[in-house]
């Protein structure tokens, strides 16, 4: 679908296309043989989920790589004040090493820390990167998103 790349369904509903147009574009092929697929995505883009239903965003966007917690946040149809990514930025630069990747506005950990500010977050809520995301709801289990550290409650 046009303009919902930062739709996690429309991530699912586009793979389970691609798998059906396997299937039929490959009659004689049983896609049951298949013992494994590597999802990848881009290692910032990421998503809040409902940490006892991982498959279940918890707020309503991801947040694409190059999504900048200041100025996209300025120029984000969602009215999104940019002061929740400059007080995000404040919290990094207060602990982290001058010129270290984690000073990135597009970072993960820019993007968790200014979704709290903008609303704490909930109980159980947590950070799930796009391919952790992808792989978990084609397992179809619940399990805790892989890159992201098991206890966002640590960090904000």
């Amino acid at each position: 679908k046009d303009g919902a790349f930062d739709d996690p369904n429309v991530w699912i509903e586009s793979v389970e296309s691609l798998l059906q147009d396997a299937k039929q574009a490959l009659p004689n092929q049983s896609l049951e043989r298949i013992q494994s697929i590597c999802v990848s995505g881009t290692s910032a883009t990421c998503l809040l989920v409902n940490g006892k239903n991982v498959g279940k965003p918890s707020r309503t966007q991801a947040r694409m790589y190059n999504y900048d917690v200041i100025a996209s946040a300025a120029g984000n149809s969602n009215n999104n004040d940019p002061i929740h990514g400059v007080r995000a930025m404040e919290q990094i630069r207060s602990f982290a090493p001058k010129q270290h990747t984690a000073l990135s506005a597009t970072g993960s950990l820019a993007k968790l820390l200014s979704w709290h500010d903008e609303q704490p977050l909930q109980p159980g809520e947590r950070l799930c990167h796009q391919a952790d995301y992808v792989a978990l709801r084609l397992m179809s289990q619940d399990k805790v998103c892989g890159k992201a550290p098991k206890d966002n409650e640590r960090f904000v």
